[in-house]
């Protein structure tokens, strides 16, 4: 996950999300458990853009915990960083 965080410091098409209401389907979740900010420990794929944290749906690898709410991640690991990335690639 670090070479992931490495790449989005310095990609150029990364815009971090700062508004509930400006996360898109695609956007990608990012949870910080150290709170560093440079290692970044989870990713979860944004599925559905919703208006609150409990619409936010997010798409993750564990079976457990696939398809879950924003806010039930949040509530489940309170206190820790939780970043979204929306990605323009440049590359198109």
């Amino acid at each position: 996950m670090n070479s992931f965080a490495r790449f989005m410091a310095n990609e150029d098409s990364v815009i971090w999300v700062r508004k509930i209401s400006d996360i898109a389907p695609g956007d990608i979740m990012l949870l910080d458990y150290a709170g560093t900010s440079s290692h970044l420990d989870h990713a979860g794929v944004i599925y559905y853009a919703g208006s609150t944290t409990g619409s936010v749906l997010v798409y993750q690898r564990s079976t457990k915990y696939r398809k879950t709410t924003l806010s039930a991640i949040m509530k489940r690991r309170k206190g820790v960083p939780v970043y979204i990335a929306h990605i323009t690639p440049h590359w198109y």
